[in-house]
């Protein structure tokens, strides 16, 4: 089966005022869609993590988490990917209120913790996948 890639980068913008030079990231997973997504750490605060466009001023946009690797043979992460202006995460209260988006953080992509992938993403993006060999070099 051939191997799937993403390109990423993101552009310099009040949200991710450095940016980031496009990185090409093999996809190892099906990939969870969706506007915004609740992440709970510790156990007692909730962030919302949402993709962010830096097009036309800014503006909110979709996620995009699925299972990669930095490096052929290294441990699989799950990352998270937002728009052209990165990510932005927010905390919000236990009550479930609006998160506070004017002292967001912006990134621009994101590794998950295993402890903090919501069920509704661990489902549609499977277990990690197995680790694979580094490939052996003869001389």
């Amino acid at each position: 089966m051939a191997r799937r890639y993403v390109h990423c980068g993101v552009a310099p913008n009040p949200n991710v005022p450095a940016g980031m030079a496009t990185v090409r990231l093999a996809v190892l997973s099906p990939r969870w869609r969706g506007p915004r997504l609740t992440l709970r750490f510790p156990p007692e605060k909730y962030y919302v993590l949402a993709g962010w466009s830096a097009v036309g001023g800014g503006a909110f946009c979709g996620l995009e988490l699925f299972w990669t690797r930095r490096e052929e043979g290294g441990p699989a992460v799950c990352l998270a990917l937002g728009g052209d202006g990165g990510l932005k995460m927010a905390l919000c209260g236990s009550g479930g209120e609006e998160p506070d988006w004017t002292r967001a953080v912006g990134y621009p992509l994101l590794a998950l913790a295993d402890r903090v992938i919501p069920e509704e993403v661990r489902e549609a993006i499977g277990p990690p996948p197995p680790e694979t060999p580094a490939p052996l070099l003869l001389s």
